[in-house]
């Protein structure tokens, strides 16, 4: 069976508008321009695709996001999955993102398979490859569910280890971006949808 999974991630946060890192251990509210994203996000999907039920992250900025989009489809389920949180980012939670060290942010960013082990230092900090496995095992688990078509909410760090991981191309990882992946479950393997 064939399942569509369309990814997207949460809408503007203040931090994103000042060039902060947020993790998993910031949890940061849409701004006005995020809600706006969100909402705008809700009616181009709606217009064009029947989602059966939305995932989320439990964080509050893309939470929302979901919770926004689902006002489209009132009649279907949200749920929150952990596993969809973004990364720890360690140290560098909460920090101006031209303050880090610019080569190890660059391979955070835009991970490839030769550098998405490397992580930020601190405590239970994650590389983008822990993400990855984290995030691709929980969007195994949503596609043995009965829907065949669903939403997930969740974040830049999480879009870009799948983007590495799955070796998508093409995927512009900006706020409320969506990324339509097809599931084929009894072949075990992930297309990407252009």
């Amino acid at each position: 069976m064939i399942k569509d999974i369309f990814i997207f991630r949460h809408g503007e946060t203040d931090f994103n508008l000042r060039h902060i890192c947020q993790g998993c251990m910031i949890d940061q509210e849409l701004n006005s321009t995020g809600i706006a994203q969100a909402d705008d996000l809700g009616l181009r999907l709606s217009a064009n695709v029947e989602l059966e039920a939305i995932y989320t992250s439990p964080l509050k900025r893309a939470f929302q996001t979901a919770a926004i989009v689902r006002n489209y489809y009132p009649n279907i389920p949200l749920y929150t999955l952990p596993e969809l949180r973004e990364g720890n980012f360690g140290f560098a939670e909460g920090r101006n993102l031209e303050d880090l060290d610019p080569e190890l942010l660059a391979d955070f960013l835009n991970p490839t398979p030769q550098t998405w082990k490397r992580k930020f230092p601190g405590f239970d900090s994650e590389s983008k490859q822990q993400i990855f496995e984290r995030a691709f095992r929980v969007l195994q688990k949503i596609a043995g569910g009965s829907e065949t078509s669903v939403g997930v909410s969740t974040h830049a760090g999480v879009i870009s280890s799948l983007v590495c991981g799955l070796r998508l191309k093409n995927v512009k990882n900006h706020n409320c971006c969506v990324v339509h992946l097809r599931y084929d479950t009894s072949a075990g393997k992930v297309f990407q949808v252009e």
